[in-house]
Protein backbone atom coordinates (compact mmCIF):
# COMPACT_ATOMS: atom_id res chain seq x y z
CA UNK A 1 0.00 0.00 0.00
CA UNK A 2 1.46 3.34 -0.98
CA UNK A 3 2.18 6.05 1.55
CA UNK A 4 -0.58 8.33 0.20
CA UNK A 5 -3.23 5.64 -0.32
CA UNK A 6 -6.79 6.56 0.69
CA UNK A 7 -7.02 3.17 2.38
CA UNK A 8 -4.53 4.34 5.01
CA UNK A 9 -6.83 7.23 5.93
CA UNK A 10 -9.88 4.96 6.38
CA UNK A 11 -11.91 5.37 9.55
CA UNK A 12 -15.20 3.81 10.63
CA UNK A 13 -18.32 5.11 8.97
CA UNK A 14 -21.21 6.41 11.08
CA UNK A 15 -24.90 5.79 10.42
CA UNK A 16 -25.38 9.47 9.48
CA UNK A 17 -22.47 9.29 7.03
CA UNK A 18 -23.98 6.18 5.42
CA UNK A 19 -27.29 8.01 4.93
CA UNK A 20 -25.45 10.92 3.32
CA UNK A 21 -23.54 8.54 1.04
CA UNK A 22 -26.73 6.80 -0.14
CA UNK A 23 -28.51 10.13 -0.65
CA UNK A 24 -25.63 11.45 -2.76
CA UNK A 25 -25.54 8.23 -4.77
CA UNK A 26 -29.25 8.48 -5.53
CA UNK A 27 -29.21 12.21 -6.29
CA UNK A 28 -26.02 12.37 -8.37
CA UNK A 29 -26.15 16.15 -8.69
CA UNK A 30 -22.78 17.89 -8.71
CA UNK A 31 -23.66 21.08 -6.84
CA UNK A 32 -24.83 19.25 -3.72
CA UNK A 33 -21.79 17.02 -3.20
CA UNK A 34 -19.29 19.48 -1.73
CA UNK A 35 -21.73 20.70 0.92
CA UNK A 36 -22.51 17.20 2.19
CA UNK A 37 -19.28 15.15 1.94
CA UNK A 38 -15.74 15.63 0.61
CA UNK A 39 -15.06 13.97 -2.74
CA UNK A 40 -12.20 11.84 -1.43
CA UNK A 41 -14.32 10.48 1.42
CA UNK A 42 -17.17 9.63 -1.00
CA UNK A 43 -14.77 7.79 -3.32
CA UNK A 44 -13.18 5.91 -0.40
CA UNK A 45 -16.57 4.74 0.86
CA UNK A 46 -17.56 3.73 -2.66
CA UNK A 47 -14.36 1.72 -3.02
CA UNK A 48 -14.65 -0.23 0.24
CA UNK A 49 -18.42 -0.54 0.68
CA UNK A 50 -19.70 -4.15 0.86
CA UNK A 51 -23.19 -5.45 1.60
CA UNK A 52 -22.41 -9.19 1.49
CA UNK A 53 -19.78 -11.58 2.78
CA UNK A 54 -17.99 -13.03 -0.26
CA UNK A 55 -16.92 -16.14 1.65
CA UNK A 56 -20.57 -17.16 2.14
CA UNK A 57 -21.27 -17.53 -1.60
CA UNK A 58 -19.96 -20.20 -3.95
CA UNK A 59 -19.04 -18.61 -7.32
CA UNK A 60 -19.41 -22.00 -9.06
CA UNK A 61 -23.00 -22.60 -7.89
CA UNK A 62 -25.24 -22.24 -11.00
CA UNK A 63 -28.30 -21.36 -8.85
CA UNK A 64 -26.64 -18.53 -6.93
CA UNK A 65 -28.13 -15.04 -6.92
CA UNK A 66 -26.02 -13.09 -9.39
CA UNK A 67 -26.74 -9.85 -7.53
CA UNK A 68 -25.95 -11.22 -4.07
CA UNK A 69 -23.44 -8.45 -3.37
CA UNK A 70 -26.06 -5.70 -3.59
CA UNK A 71 -29.28 -7.71 -3.00
CA UNK A 72 -29.69 -6.59 0.66
CA UNK A 73 -29.52 -2.92 -0.36
CA UNK A 74 -31.82 -3.34 -3.38
CA UNK A 75 -34.41 -5.23 -1.33
CA UNK A 76 -34.28 -2.63 1.43
CA UNK A 77 -34.73 0.29 -0.98
CA UNK A 78 -37.60 -1.35 -2.89
CA UNK A 79 -39.42 -2.22 0.34
CA UNK A 80 -39.04 1.39 1.52
CA UNK A 81 -40.32 2.72 -1.82
CA UNK A 82 -43.36 0.43 -1.61
CA UNK A 83 -44.14 1.25 2.02
CA UNK A 84 -43.81 5.03 1.71
CA UNK A 85 -46.49 5.61 -0.89
CA UNK A 86 -49.20 3.97 -2.96
CA UNK A 87 -49.04 4.66 -6.71
CA UNK A 88 -51.72 6.71 -8.40
CA UNK A 89 -54.14 5.20 -10.92
CA UNK A 90 -51.68 5.55 -13.82
CA UNK A 91 -48.37 3.71 -13.61
CA UNK A 92 -45.63 3.12 -16.16
CA UNK A 93 -43.04 0.41 -16.72
CA UNK A 94 -39.67 1.44 -18.08
CA UNK A 95 -36.70 -0.53 -19.36
CA UNK A 96 -33.42 1.14 -18.44
CA UNK A 97 -29.77 0.40 -18.99
CA UNK A 98 -27.44 1.28 -16.13
CA UNK A 99 -24.05 2.11 -17.61
CA UNK A 100 -21.39 -0.45 -16.75
CA UNK A 101 -18.00 -0.68 -18.45
CA UNK A 102 -16.38 -3.25 -16.19
CA UNK A 103 -16.46 -7.04 -16.30
CA UNK A 104 -19.82 -8.44 -15.35
CA UNK A 105 -21.57 -11.66 -16.29
CA UNK A 106 -25.03 -10.12 -16.55
CA UNK A 107 -23.97 -7.13 -18.66
CA UNK A 108 -26.24 -6.49 -21.66
CA UNK A 109 -25.43 -4.92 -25.02
CA UNK A 110 -28.11 -2.70 -26.55
CA UNK A 111 -26.70 -0.86 -29.59
CA UNK A 112 -29.48 1.76 -29.82
CA UNK A 113 -28.89 3.15 -26.32
CA UNK A 114 -26.41 5.94 -25.53
CA UNK A 115 -24.91 3.74 -22.84
CA UNK A 116 -24.64 0.58 -24.94
CA UNK A 117 -23.26 -1.73 -22.23
CA UNK A 118 -24.78 -2.08 -18.81
CA UNK A 119 -27.24 -3.73 -16.49
CA UNK A 120 -30.77 -3.95 -17.87
CA UNK A 121 -33.35 -2.84 -15.30
CA UNK A 122 -37.13 -2.95 -15.40
CA UNK A 123 -38.78 -0.35 -13.19
CA UNK A 124 -42.34 0.55 -12.27
CA UNK A 125 -42.98 4.25 -11.74
CA UNK A 126 -45.86 6.47 -10.77
CA UNK A 127 -46.65 9.01 -13.47
CA UNK A 128 -44.62 11.54 -11.44
CA UNK A 129 -41.50 9.35 -12.08
CA UNK A 130 -41.29 8.18 -8.47
CA UNK A 131 -39.91 4.64 -8.36
CA UNK A 132 -42.20 2.01 -6.79
CA UNK A 133 -40.56 -1.29 -7.80
CA UNK A 134 -37.54 -2.40 -9.79
CA UNK A 135 -35.60 -5.51 -10.73
CA UNK A 136 -32.50 -6.31 -12.75
CA UNK A 137 -32.65 -8.60 -15.76
CA UNK A 138 -30.29 -11.48 -14.99
CA UNK A 139 -30.69 -13.41 -18.22
CA UNK A 140 -33.25 -15.96 -19.32
CA UNK A 141 -35.20 -17.25 -16.34
CA UNK A 142 -36.20 -20.89 -15.92
CA UNK A 143 -39.81 -21.72 -16.73
CA UNK A 144 -42.12 -20.75 -13.90
CA UNK A 145 -44.44 -23.23 -12.22
CA UNK A 146 -47.08 -20.47 -11.82
CA UNK A 147 -49.84 -21.15 -14.37
CA UNK A 148 -50.81 -17.47 -14.68
CA UNK A 149 -47.23 -16.43 -15.41
CA UNK A 150 -46.87 -19.22 -17.99
CA UNK A 151 -50.02 -18.00 -19.76
CA UNK A 152 -48.85 -14.38 -19.78
CA UNK A 153 -45.44 -15.43 -21.14
CA UNK A 154 -47.03 -17.39 -23.99
CA UNK A 155 -49.36 -14.55 -24.96
CA UNK A 156 -46.85 -11.74 -24.73
CA UNK A 157 -43.05 -11.93 -24.65
CA UNK A 158 -42.73 -9.01 -22.22
CA UNK A 159 -45.54 -10.35 -20.06
CA UNK A 160 -43.15 -11.52 -17.36
CA UNK A 161 -42.21 -7.90 -16.69
CA UNK A 162 -45.86 -6.88 -16.37
CA UNK A 163 -46.64 -9.85 -14.13
CA UNK A 164 -43.54 -9.45 -11.95
CA UNK A 165 -43.26 -5.71 -11.31
CA UNK A 166 -46.75 -4.60 -10.25
CA UNK A 167 -47.20 -7.44 -7.76
CA UNK A 168 -50.09 -6.35 -5.55
CA UNK A 169 -51.18 -3.69 -8.05
CA UNK A 170 -52.23 -6.25 -10.65
CA UNK A 171 -56.03 -6.47 -11.17
CA UNK A 172 -56.70 -3.57 -8.76
CA UNK A 173 -57.77 -0.88 -11.25
CA UNK A 174 -54.34 0.53 -12.16
CA UNK A 175 -53.58 1.64 -15.72
CA UNK A 176 -50.21 0.69 -17.20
Amino acid sequence: MSRHSQARAWFEMTRAEMKKFLALSLLMKGSVFNDVMPRNRYQTILRFLHFADNSQHDPNDPDRDRLYKVRPLVDLLVSKFKSNYIPEKNISIDKELLLWKGRLGLKQYIPLKCARFGIKMFSLYKTSRKLWNSYAYLGKEPDSQDANLQLVNRLWKSGAVIARLPGTLLCNGYHV
